[in-house]
This record gives C-alpha cells, structure tokens and sequence, in this order.
C-alpha cells in the first residue's frame, strides 16, 4: 500500500526562470526614479490626475468660504456685549468685587432707606 502512495504523488511543478526578469537596475533604483519613470510614461494619466486635484480642491474652498454662516448685527452686537461683561467681571473679580457682593451691597443700602420690597 506504502508503494501505491510513493507511485500515484506527483511530481513538484518545475518553474521556468527565464521568463522571470532579473534586472538589477530597478532593486537599486530610488523611489523617485521610479516615479518619475511611470509619470513620463503615463503623461495623460499625470495630467488628469493634477487637473481633478485642482478642480476639487478649488470647489472645497469655495464650500468653505461661501457655507459659512452670516452673523447678523443683533447677534454681532450682543456678543460684543457678552465679551464685555465677561471682562467687566474679571476685572472686578480681581478687585474683589463680586456681583454678589454688589448685590447684597445694594440691599444693604436699600434696606436703610426703607426702598427695599424683597
């Protein structure tokens, strides 16, 4: 039985080399050697690829210019208000002035002249 298994095996596959190249040149050549060789075969192709980028690139910045919201004068006006008080209260938080402290302040003074409702 061992010898009808040994018999019936095929034969490993025999490669023929010759049909494989074996340049030396292109394991030594640079990357860019061999960039700027596929580019100066493929000219059309190097064209349509750079004219695309352009053309996509170009239509991202005008999206991003042209989509970006409008901020009108009202809203412009109280953000330049809110970034003043915020200022305000930083300086006074420095000084040790609280709008709390200005609040009970006021109470206190209100109290004395008898304006106070709270």
């Amino acid at each position: 039985m061992a010898d009808n298994i040994s018999s019936s095996a095929a034969a490993p596959p025999v490669i023929d080399t010759t049909s494989i190249p074996t340049t030396t040149s292109s394991a030594s050549s640079s990357l860019w050697d061999r960039a700027s060789r596929w580019a100066s075969d493929n000219k059309a192709t190097v064209y349509t690829i750079a004219g695309v980028t352009v053309v996509v690139g170009a239509g991202a910045i005008y999206y991003m210019s042209s989509s970006q919201p409008k901020i009108s004068e009202e809203a412009a006006a109280e953000r330049k208000k809110l970034r003043k008080d915020k200022k305000k209260a930083k300086k006074e938080a420095e000084k040790g002035t609280t709008p709390e402290k200005k609040a009970e302040e006021g109470m206190v003074f209100n109290n004395l002249f008898g304006s106070y409702t709270g």
